[in-house]
């Protein structure tokens, strides 16, 4: 009898735990993303992305055989090297010290370029800083010849709490959601943007093991250009937006991108102009309270890619064309280039001036002109940042004429104040 208790038991166990092991293991060979558009993590419309809907509900991010959204870089990838992102993503995911590769597979080259992906693409990684490589040195060289192979990768874990972070991720669009209904998930974006920009210091690379990383805007509020990039790029893939990290050689240092996509185009929120190039460059017009950020680089199109003022910096080929801005050599100096930006022009349905002539000026007359007739809420004039000086220059010379001669508008005087968007005007009747 308790032979055949034993037995019994032992058939049962047997029995539950081999499927659920069966179904738990997942060989790397058949990880591959769900490129469907849709996200598990946003509501049933976030397979269209096109900004105007509110927000869904949120949730942690599922494994990548799980993923409900797609990953472009790994996307783009094939063969050794698409399966070599699936070595690594899987080894940090799962905090491996030591990821082993198939001999004579990968170089130096081939991790630089695809650890980088996984955690560009993957920000909710964030305690993970860098690696270590392990070379098949057979040369038998002191030291490693970069051009043999790697037989292995051993992470760098910064030990935070990699948990930490995500929660506070996950809660701070709740709140942000639940206190300002309704609200769209444009609308949500545009209100982190500016809470990490505001609330986060900038610090140089590399100056601390979490700069680069959700963990040191979220925990720390100190972080770089590429942990500020990653951040938004994580809350943007919980909104159910597709969105990656590049990075560029902007001048004077080089800046992360976060690349998003909306309405089936891809945009970018270049953060280090955001944080560094902000109002705090106009001089001679007040400064609005608050109105240190400008919006002028959240979602902006790729045209700055285009004309050649942003290079994008690693190995990227033909095969990522479809969601990589290329250079255009055949804009010219002299050829006039109409900056777009998805927030302004199509969500907020603003006109936004980029320069300063007597065309641009009378179209300003005009637009002062209709807002008189309408008298809807205070006048803005939303102009880029680095010619505000010359317009409000401008207006102190002849504006209260020009009205008058032109219109027949009567007003003694204006004050403006420059929010970091637009100049907002107050009249004096």
């Amino acid at each position: 009898m308790r032979t055949f208790i034993e037995i019994t038991c032992g058939v049962l166990v047997a029995a539950i735990i081999i499927p659920l092991a069966i179904k738990a293991y997942k060989p790397i060979a058949d990880i591959t993303p769900d490129t469907s558009g849709s996200s598990s993590t946003a509501g049933d419309d976030a397979s269209t992305p096109d900004g105007n809907e509110t927000v869904g509900t949120f949730g942690n991010r599922p494994d990548l055989s799980k993923e409900g959204f797609s990953k472009p870089l790994y996307s783009c990838l094939s063969g050794d090297t698409k399966a070599l992102y699936e070595y690594i993503f899987v080894g940090v995911r799962a905090n491996e010290k030591n990821i082993a590769l198939p001999s004579l597979t990968y170089q130096v080259a081939d991790i630089e370029k695809v650890f980088n992906f996984v955690l560009n693409e993957n920000p909710y990684l964030n305690d993970t800083q860098g690696y270590n490589l392990g070379y098949n040195d057979m040369n038998n060289n002191k030291e490693p010849d970069p051009d043999e192979y790697v037989n292995s990768i051993s992470p760098i874990y910064t030990g935070i709490d990699r948990a930490e972070a995500n929660e506070l991720i996950l809660q701070s669009i709740n709140d942000t959601f639940r206190h300002n209904e309704p609200m769209t998930r444009i609308e949500l974006l545009c209100d982190i943007h500016d809470m990490i920009l505001k609330d986060v210091q900038h610090v140089p690379r590399n100056s601390d093991p979490t700069a680069s990383s959700t963990h040191g805007v979220m925990i720390e509020h100190a972080a770089d250009d590429l942990g500020v990039a990653r951040t938004l790029c994580d809350f943007a893939q919980r909104m159910g937006f597709d969105s990656f990290v590049v990075e560029t050689n902007a001048e004077p240092d080089y800046s992360a991108i976060v690349r998003i996509k909306i309405d089936d185009e891809w945009y970018n929120i270049d953060t280090f102009t955001d944080g560094i190039e902000t109002a705090s460059l106009v001089h001679e017009i007040p400064l609005a309270e608050g109105g240190e950020i400008t919006h002028f680089w959240f979602l902006c199109s790729d045209i700055w890619f285009n004309i050649g003022v942003y290079e994008i910096l690693g190995d990227y080929g033909e095969e990522f064309s479809a969601i990589i801005p290329s250079y255009d050599d055949s804009i010219g100096d002299d050829d006039e280039v109409i900056l777009k930006n998805y927030y302004l022009d199509n969500y907020l349905n603003k006109v936004w001036y980029q320069g300063m002539d007597d065309d641009i000026y009378n179209f300003i007359l005009e637009d002062t002109k209709n807002w008189f007739d309408s008298g809807n809420g205070p006048f803005e004039i939303y102009f880029m940042f680095q010619y505000v000086d010359m317009l409000w220059e401008k207006l102190q010379e002849s504006y209260i004429s020009d009205l008058s001669e032109k219109y027949g508008i009567t007003v003694s005087g204006f004050t403006g104040e420059f929010t970091g968007d637009a100049i907002r005007i107050t009249f004096e009747t």
